[in-house]
């Protein structure tokens, strides 16, 4: 009985979640969406951001198979996922279209790891994990600029994965890491391929970032 209400539980966050994602985004201070000390502009002032149509629909269908294939299992699981899937959400259209990683949603990734130490075999495995998530996206920052002379990626994706290692742990985040790493790279690829960018032009990292988190917190962790 009790998963039942859970599963209904589920499907009734997934639909109002997946269409306040879309609320929430268009109804931001504009400021979250910019860097430090940068004003905003027009396209960040205004109320319609993006549609409804279709990002609601698909938002919702994600929220809701996620969270009803958690709910099956574990209800008390699936409530801080589904929020860090809609914070991933939040992140993903930002970085999307503005190239910005809003640092209130970050902090309140990493506010859902509370929910999760019971799912660890150690809370320390989850500083590890923010260590090692931050520290590798940092150590790459380095690197691309080194290389190619000019920012990689942002800080932004840094705190990010930092935020994410609270959640997922040591063993999760090398797994997130792995992850984006073949998305993005997939992805980058066919983009170059179908000339939609250049190998010079900067991408947004953030919505493969939360492509593999997601992956990895629906699919693989309880494996």
């Amino acid at each position: 009985m009790m998963q039942i209400i859970g599963v209904i539980a589920a499907l009734v966050l997934g639909i109002i979640g997946g269409n306040g994602a879309v609320y929430a985004f268009n109804h931001i201070p504009a400021q979250w969406l910019c860097d430090y000390g940068e004003v905003p502009k027009e396209d960040k002032l205004q109320r319609q951001r993006i549609n409804s149509r279709p990002w609601k629909a698909l938002f919702s269908v994600l929220m809701v198979a996620g969270g009803v294939k958690l709910a099956a299992d574990d209800f008390l699981f699936a409530l801080p996922v589904m929020a860090a899937m809609w914070l991933l959400i939040i992140i993903s259209i930002a970085d999307a279209k503005y190239m910005i990683i809003p640092d209130q949603a970050v902090i309140a990734l990493a506010v859902c790891s509370v929910g999760l130490v019971n799912y660890h075999s150690n809370p320390l495995d989850m500083l590890y994990g923010a260590f090692c998530g931050g520290g590798v996206m940092l150590l790459m920052t380095f690197l691309g600029r080194l290389i190619s002379g000019k920012e990689a990626m942002g800080f932004g994706d840094v705190k990010l994965m930092a935020a994410l290692g609270f959640i997922t742990g040591l063993k999760g985040i090398i797994t997130v890491i792995i992850g984006m790493s073949v998305i993005s790279a997939m992805a980058f690829t066919v983009l170059i391929a179908m000339k939609k960018i250049k190998r010079t032009d900067s991408k947004p990292l953030g919505p493969y970032i939360s492509a593999a988190a997601v992956i990895y917190m629906l699919v693989i962790w309880q494996i």
